[in-house]
């Protein structure tokens, strides 16, 4: 039984985890077990700046993220900013949803969450 993998198939709308074949290990115990993730849905659109996609392309899983090419309209200059220090891209989340930590917003903001907020400094 050393070395067998484990088979497993997740169910409709889930798929097991990336690059991970359970199996079975001298000691008789799995070296992991089996996980399923639901896929996330197409990030939502925005319209001050243009969706960047990085690891995979849909169906999206959790090896999937995006960041964003911010658009300069007259007068308002945009730009890439995030409620997380250290963060640049939201990641696709093993529930089928994607973090919120960046967007686009005006010189003098900061991205507050939820698409396109924007707050200003106090």
């Amino acid at each position: 039984m050393f070395d067998k993998v484990l088979v497993y198939e997740c169910n409709s709308g889930y798929y097991p985890r990336p690059n991970d074949e359970p199996k079975c290990r001298v000691d008789g115990m799995w070296s992991s077990g089996p996980e399923c993730y639901k896929h996330c849905e197409n990030p939502p659109g925005y319209n001050w700046g243009t969706t960047l996609f990085g690891g995979h392309s849909a169906p999206y899983t959790v090896e999937s993220w995006y960041t964003f090419e911010c658009k300069n309209f007259p007068f308002l200059p945009l730009e890439l900013d995030s409620k997380e220090d250290g963060f640049n891209r939201n990641d696709c989340k093993s529930d089928g949803t994607w973090t919120d930590r960046i967007g686009c917003c005006p010189f003098g903001t900061l991205y507050s969450g939820g698409g396109n907020a924007c707050s200003h400094w106090c």
